[in-house]
């Protein structure tokens, strides 16, 4: 073989090890940012918290004496508080915190949610899950085990629902909105009958514009 041949044999099987060894470097650039993937989700989920009595009635709840009954919950798998499918896990999103507070005063009921997600993609994910539930799930059940719900949409926020359900013995009133990567729920015991009226949702709408002001106030939300 010439010297001529020789060196462009020799280039060419440098030219073919530089390449290799950048496919190895790709490959393994590739590899490693896989494997910090969920570190980085587990970071983000663990980072991001909630701060005490953020809620609008969270320190109200807090202060309460018997009989009244309260209950808090920073789970993030906790079920959205519109559940018209009675799902037993959470399929709405990836969340990175949620706060659950409720109080029962005797018959009366008033419950707080604030769930936030890993960006405003999975909010809306979110939000149309819980419209999706509505849609499949509004009716269901016979005589004492009955229950209708409606909704109606108004505009707080990005997005936002009026909710009622009927039971057979009772009513409940739900605003629900998303604001950015955001979703919070305010329920209310009574309200609504027969007809759905936007006035008996007057408090749990009120609770629903105060929160989507304050909301963004928590880093990185809207």
């Amino acid at each position: 073989m010439s010297a001529f041949g020789r060196g462009t044999a020799k280039a060419v099987a440098a030219l073919a090890g530089a390449v290799t060894l950048a496919g190895l470097g790709l490959a393994q650039a590739a590899t490693a940012q896989a494997a910090a993937a969920p570190q980085q989700a587990t970071a983000e989920a663990t980072a991001f918290r909630i701060p005490k009595n953020f809620l609008l009635h969270e320190a109200e709840f807090r202060k309460a004496k018997k009989p009244k009954e309260t209950s808090f919950s920073d789970r993030r798998t906790e079920t959205r508080q519109i559940d018209p499918c009675g799902r037993k896990r959470t399929a709405d999103g990836k969340r990175v915190a949620a706060r659950t507070i409720s109080l029962l005063d005797e018959t009366e009921l008033s419950a707080e949610q604030l769930i936030v997600y890993s960006s405003k993609r999975e909010a809306k994910k979110g939000f149309a899950a819980l419209r999706a539930d509505l849609a499949r799930c509004a009716k269901s059940g016979k005589g004492f085990d009955r229950y209708e719900y409606a909704a109606k949409p108004v505009r707080i926020g990005d997005e936002a629902l009026l909710v009622g359900l009927r039971t057979f013995e009772d009513s409940y009133v739900h605003a629900a909105v998303r604001k950015g990567r955001a979703i919070f729920i305010y329920e209310r015991s009574g309200g609504w009958n027969t007809k759905f009226r936007s006035k008996d949702f007057g408090a749990v709408e009120r609770d629903a514009r105060r929160m989507a002001r304050k909301v963004c106030s928590l880093p990185g939300v809207c």
